[in-house]
C-alpha cells in the first residue's frame, strides 16, 4: 500500500513538472535480471521498485523533461548503436538543464545522481558518466580528451 501511495505521489510530481498527464508504476524485478532502468511511454512511467528515493525524484524530474523539451520518436536508422547512445547522452543533458532552467530546483536532483556515479575507467559506459558529469558540474575536469 505504501509503495501504491508512492507512485500516486510521484505520479503528480510529475503531472506538476510536465504540465501533462501520466501515472507511474512499478516494475517488478525478476532476481536474475540484469539492473532495470526507468522507462518512459506515451502513458507511464515505470520504475524499478529498488530505486532509491533520491533516484526516484531525479528520474521522475528527467521524464518530465522528456515530455517538455524532446522530439518523441527520433528516427534511428543509420546510426550505429554506439552513435545512438551517445546523441542519446547528449539529448538526457539537454532536455534536463532546459528543466533545470526553468525550474532550477530541480538541478540538485540530477546533479546528486550524477556525482554519485565517480567512474574512472575508459570503458564506454565510464566514460559516458564522465562525460554526463562534465555537462552537469562545471567545477569538474575530466583529464580525458574524449570527454
Amino acid at each position: 500500500m505504501a509503495e501504491a501511495r508512492g507512485a500516486a505521489g510521484l505520479a503528480l510530481l510529475l503531472r506538476a513538472l510536465s504540465g501533462g498527464d501520466g501515472q507511474v508504476q512499478w516494475m517488478d524485478e525478476a532476481p536474475a535480471a540484469p539492473e532495470l532502468r526507468p522507462v518512459l511511454t506515451d502513458t507511464h512511467l515505470l520504475l524499478p521498485e529498488t530505486l532509491h528515493a533520491n533516484d526516484r525524484l531525479a528520474a521522475v524530474a528527467h521524464a518530465a523533461a522528456h515530455r517538455m523539451f524532446s522530439t518523441p520518436h527520433q528516427p534511428a536508422a543509420g546510426l550505429r548503436p554506439i552513435s545512438q547512445i551517445v546523441i542519446g547522452s547528449l539529448e538526457d543533458a539537454r532536455v534536463e538543464h532546459l528543466l533545470a532552467e526553468r525550474l532550477p530546483g530541480v538541478r540538485r536532483w540530477f546533479l546528486r545522481g550524477i556525482q554519485q556515479h565517480r567512474a574512472e575507467g575508459l570503458g564506454f559506459a565510464d566514460l559516458l558518466a564522465r562525460m554526463s558529469r562534465a555537462l552537469w558540474d562545471e567545477g569538474w575536469v575530466d583529464p580525458n580528451p574524449w570527454v
